[in-house]
């Protein structure tokens, strides 16, 4: 099946009609889907607005790092370096266990002059942001589908309580009276 006739196929299900047999829940069923479409549509623009925000943050945020110093590893999760005011800092946890002795590695400071991460690749934001801003988007239709099938439920409820009165009056009309 092409996605054309599926997309036909959805709209004739919940157009607006007169068919006489088409209930007020179907009217109600195709109100609800077309709000609940357009509020999907509608939460696009912060899951957009969120990754953007995001990647230029991250993106403010790398342009601020000071440039990266050489740090001399004295033993595994040990090392000295040099702060921008000319002192000698030792700190620990950076270097990696495969590290040997008097190796250089480069590290980034914080504003306090400790061991910092590395400052993200615009790459690594951009994945970042995009996967945030997806994760956005697709939390907003997860819940916009929860509540179409809540209030599915509910009118499927309605639907076949109506259907079983209708098929009482039907019997009662139709049954033939018992000969004895």
């Amino acid at each position: 099946m092409r996605s054309a006739d599926l997309i036909m196929r959805v709209v004739r299900l919940y157009r607006p009609d007169r068919n006489p047999l088409r209930r007020s829940s179907d009217r109600w069923e195709a109100a609800v889907v077309a709000v609940l479409v357009s509020l999907a549509l509608l939460s696009l623009w912060p899951a957009v607005w969120i990754a953007s925000a995001m990647y230029e943050s991250g993106v403010r945020a790398e342009a601020a790092a000071p440039p990266g110093r050489a740090l001399v590893v004295i033993r595994y999760t040990t090392g000295r370096w040099r702060s921008p005011d000319g002192a000698v800092v030792v700190g620990k946890g950076l270097a990696p266990p495969a590290s040997q002795a008097d190796t250089i590695r480069q590290v980034w400071l914080d504003g306090r002059h400790e061991i910092a991460p590395r400052p993200r690749d615009p790459q690594e934001l951009a994945l970042a942001a995009g996967i945030t801003g997806l994760g956005t988007a697709l939390t907003a239709a997860g819940l916009l589908a929860v509540v179409y099938m809540w209030v599915r439920f509910f009118l499927d409820r309605r639907r076949l309580t109506r259907w079983g009165d209708d098929w009482l009056v039907a019997d009662r009309r139709w049954r033939r009276p018992r000969q004895a």
